[in-house]
């Protein structure tokens, strides 16, 4: 047993007649998944592990949260004989455990006899109740966000449908006007300048989703040539058209062709034409986007805080990451951390109160130190 003893950190400057207080304890063996004591119970003991390691779990509003292991070489269970308090929290063991503990009223005699070790527990205590403080401090945070936030996507939500609605009749409005436009664009232009005309335009709008993206110097270049030609040609305010031009794959041999096809003073008319439809298409295409990702928000919200849904259900866990990853995903892209996912893809559904389990998910990704 002194052996063992002299293998935890705590007892390392004991003497051997100081070591020989602490053998009257209590071995304890323990299998995975075994409780050493429930949250709640009477504290009695101070322990040390001779060997495996031991979880210490809080249930904080119907969930489990992690918060601490303890390793071969550790001890734990000071705060509670200290504090004169039940436990708060259950221990409980990880794998095959070898754990040692002395008994209420060993454990003061060891803080009289051993001035070092009182003063290391004492030490251990106060940082162990700070972390203690600072969980429940982050704890209530989180809820108090969750409720928030699930109120902000309840206000959100109808304005985003009315949002999305405009959007799609904007469109279809859209539409109209640029036939309107076309109508009176026709009587400059035979057939086949027009099914020419608008082919550019078709591969030009498939674009808008995904304009062409080139660096800084090459978007310089290609704007300039742009520009230049078209002053060469007499349309002098063309640098207004250019950067959507550019920006849609539209180039110098596209727009030399257009003007040979036209006359010189229909020439800045279909011009004007091209670049207002494309340029409003790529404006809708933008909101539509903002539209999409609010919703989108809205929504992981939602399914974070499982708003206008009954408490206990069957949930996806993948689903419960997601919204959390989602609700924090600002400080994930601020600390430039990228996630990498490895589910199981035959995970079942599980019955769970599904907001305490996000609420789980949330603490655990905010005990990482670099999203504290």
């Amino acid at each position: 047993m002194l052996n063992l003893l002299k293998k935890i950190p705590l007892f390392k400057d004991l003497t051997e007649n100081e070591l020989m207080r602490l053998v009257s304890g209590t071995n304890i063996w323990l299998n995975p998944g075994d409780l050493l004591f429930k949250q709640g119970e009477p504290a009695k003991c101070f322990y040390m592990v001779f060997e495996g390691a031991i979880r210490l779990t809080r249930e904080i509003n119907n969930q489990e949260v992690v918060l601490a292991t303890y390793e071969t070489g550790t001890f734990f269970g000071e705060v509670p004989l200290l504090a004169g308090t039940v436990h708060l929290a259950s221990g409980q063991a990880v794998n095959q455990s070898h754990v040692y503990c002395l008994h209420e009223e060993q454990f003061w005699q060891m803080l009289m006899f051993c001035p070092s070790v009182r003063n290391a527990v004492l030490g251990f205590m106060a940082s162990r109740m700070q972390e203690l403080q600072m969980l429940s401090h982050q704890h209530d945070k989180l809820i108090s966000l969750g409720t928030l936030a699930a109120g902000l996507a309840h206000e959100l939500g109808n304005p985003t449908a009315a949002v999305r609605r405009a959007v799609g009749q904007l469109h279809d409005t859209v539409s109209v006007l640029q036939n309107f436009s076309l109508a009176s664009t026709k009587q400059h232009l035979t057939p086949a300048q027009l099914e020419y005309l608008l082919e550019i335009k078709s591969k030009a709008m498939g674009r808008v989703a995904q304009p062409c993206n080139f660096d800084p110097l090459t978007q310089i270049d290609l704007e300039d040539e742009l520009s230049d030609w078209l002053e060469s040609h007499g349309v002098s305010d063309g640098w207004e058209f250019v950067p959507t031009l550019v920006a849609l794959g539209i180039d110098v041999q596209q727009l030399e062709f257009i003007g040979k096809q036209v006359n010189a003073n229909a020439f800045k008319y279909v011009l004007t034409w091209l670049e207002t439809t494309l340029a409003t298409e790529s404006m809708l295409n933008v909101l539509e986007q903002g539209v999409d990702r609010i919703s989108e928000l809205v929504n992981s919200v939602k399914a974070y805080s499982y708003m206008d849904q009954s408490p206990l259900k069957e949930v996806s866990v993948h689903e419960g990451i997601e919204s959390t990853l989602t609700i924090l995903s600002y400080k994930l892209k601020k600390h430039r951390i990228q996630v990498v996912r490895e589910y199981e893809q035959n995970l079942p559904m599980i019955q769970a109160y599904g907001s305490a389990l996000n609420l789980g998910f949330s603490i655990r990704f905010s005990q990482l130190k670099v999203l504290v």
